[in-house]
């Protein structure tokens, strides 16, 4: 009786495993959606720490064609050729991680040599399809008296992708 009582109590944990284990499994082909020639078509400021409303945001101006390309283990942000003065090709290496407390994934930025890598920029990833790229930064101002907040968006279109096809 005391054995049936205790695989009763002990078999919802064992499946519940089991749920956890899928669901990371669908975080799996992630990976190859990211991967591609995106080009930055959108950027947006938000006042605050979270996407709200439409009354406390606005569009930036673009300034110049970005364009970046993602591989399976390194983003290179290509130079912007119209410009008049020379700017360097930018490389890093990134690593894609899954926040459980805040239910979101993080596109963390490294840069250096292997040894001595370290991190430059974490963004959120909003959504990720075949076509589309949304990442969302957080940058926090201390001004002496306070603390001010503001989030800024990036979209992305992938390069030889039309939404015409779906």
């Amino acid at each position: 009786m005391k054995l049936i009582l205790i695989l009763l109590l002990i078999s919802p944990t064992l499946f519940a495993q089991k749920k956890i284990t899928d669901a990371l499994q669908y975080h799996v082909p992630f990976n190859t959606l990211i991967m591609g020639n995106w080009k930055l078509t959108d950027v947006e400021v938000v006042d605050g720490f979270n996407v709200v409303s439409d009354t406390n945001r606005f569009k930036s101006q673009k300034k110049r064609n970005n364009n970046i390309t993602i591989t399976a283990d390194s983003i290179y942000s290509q130079r912007d050729t119209t410009l008049r003065f020379y700017v360097r090709n930018q490389n890093f290496s990134y690593k894609i991680q899954y926040d459980s407390i805040m239910c979101s994934n993080y596109l963390k930025l490294y840069a250096g040599e292997r040894r001595k890598l370290r991190e430059v920029e974490s963004y959120e990833i909003i959504k990720c399809a075949i076509d589309e790229l949304v990442l969302k930064s957080y940058q926090f101002f201390d001004n002496g008296l306070d603390l001010t907040s503001i989030s800024i968006v990036y979209t992305f279109r992938k390069n030889g992708v039309s939404t015409d096809q779906f």
